[in-house]
């Protein structure tokens, strides 16, 4: 009966514990806006640490009135310290927290990453000194991309500057009007940067700034980044992967000419597949890096184009998709399957790995003759031209 008693009283002990626990653990978000309609829905996309899947996708937690929202939600002690916060196939604004803190988040207009949260997190505080300066210094180049990033969303109004133009002519449209201020904004952001203590803020500017290096082959800039780089205290991040092979020869992507190095992923329904195995059907291969799962891919993944390849030529080559995600959200509505392979839900430890070493920053596709020889590779907007140029049975 005595030790009856007494595990009862441990159990009581250990339950209020838990419920003290998950009481501190719940973060509570306040928000003001302004031109954001009532009723639209507002969207927490939570980080799945173990697998760096699922910031891409969320659940709807409230709705906004009288320009206003208010939500609750449980942060547990170990995981990753951020949420977020966005609209449905929306970009999304990071929230750095932790757990049981609240969150004020002020914003106008229907770009949540133009938002600003305020909370006590250091990274949080170092976030909003980024968001500052970037409206101060770079007012024209935060004009610009924040319509971009609108297009991406599908978000915008036609206009006598965009005129009468398709989603991902729009996108277009907007990052050539980037492009000539991308050097500015490379010398202002690294002047900036390069007294900063490591953070997100830190690390996602890092990754724009190789990206810009890199793209123009300026040796000078990429030493400029190798010395943000060193401040990078996770070689495996997912930030740290993607730029790594364009700062450091060692982990350099495959290029053309170089014969391809075997993988295997698995499947929509878990079978695992090889590269090899592909090629072995003497075909030509289209390998493609997706995001199908993210907001920009809605609209400036050239779906349309690989359809109507894949449907001309089937007999001439095979076309792989290397996508990441949840599993089961690919057979939704949103995310169906593709007419040909799909590989890497799921195997986020291989794919990112398999990633390094075919794609370096910007580029999507990869052309690989029958022989495994890789032939070329182009981002997004050369598809067309990359096909024309590689794939010798595509005549106009």
């Amino acid at each position: 009966m005595k030790k009856a008693i007494v595990n009862a009283l441990l159990m009581l002990c250990a339950m209020s514990g838990w419920a003290q626990n998950a009481k501190d653990s719940i973060c509570v978000f306040d928000g003001t806006l302004t031109n954001v309609p009532d009723g639209t829905e507002i969207w927490i996309r939570v980080p799945n640490t173990e697998e760096r899947i699922g910031v891409c996708t969320g659940i709807p937690v409230t709705t906004v009135k009288d320009g206003k929202f208010h939500f609750e939600r449980a942060l547990e002690q170990g995981k990753s310290p951020y949420f977020r916060i966005g609209m449905l196939y929306s970009h999304s604004l990071r929230v750095e927290l932790s757990p049981g803190m609240k969150t004020t988040i002020t914003g106008d207009g229907m770009n949540p990453s133009l938002w600003t949260a305020v909370n006590d997190h250091p990274d949080q505080k170092e976030a909003n000194i980024y968001k500052k300066f970037k409206r101060e210094k770079l007012a024209d180049y935060m004009a610009i991309e924040s319509k971009m990033q609108m297009a991406y969303s599908g978000i915008y109004e036609d206009s006598t500057e965009v005129g009468k133009k398709s989603a991902i002519e729009v996108v277009r449209y907007y990052r050539s009007q980037l492009d000539p201020l991308k050097e500015e904004y490379f010398n202002i952001m690294y002047e900036f940067m390069k007294d900063r203590p490591f953070c997100y803020s830190y690390e996602y500017e890092t990754t724009m700034l190789v990206d810009y290096a890199y793209q123009k082959k300026d040796e000078e800039k990429l030493e400029k980044c190798r010395k943000l780089y060193a401040k990078f205290p996770d070689d495996n991040s997912s930030f740290a992967i993607s730029i790594k092979k364009e700062l450091q020869p060692q982990y350099k992507s495959l290029e053309a000419g170089d014969q391809v190095k075997d993988f295997t992923l698995t499947d929509h329904d878990g079978k695992p597949h090889s590269i090899l195995e592909t090629l072995g059907k003497g075909k030509y291969l289209l390998l493609e890096l997706a995001y199908k799962n993210c907001v920009g891919d809605k609209v400036s993944r050239p779906k349309e184009v690989l359809k109507e390849l894949f449907s001309k030529y089937s007999d001439k080559l095979d076309i792989v998709t290397l996508t990441s995600g949840a599993r089961d959200i690919f057979d939704s509505k949103d995310f169906p399957r593709e007419e040909w392979l799909e590989l890497g839900l799921n195997d986020m430890s291989s794919y990112d790995a398999i990633n390094g070493t075919y794609f370096a920053w910007g580029e999507r596709f990869v052309f690989i003759a029958p022989n495994g020889k890789i032939l070329g590779k182009c981002d997004l907007d050369k598809l067309k031209e990359g096909m024309k140029k590689y794939f010798p049975f595509i005549v106009e």
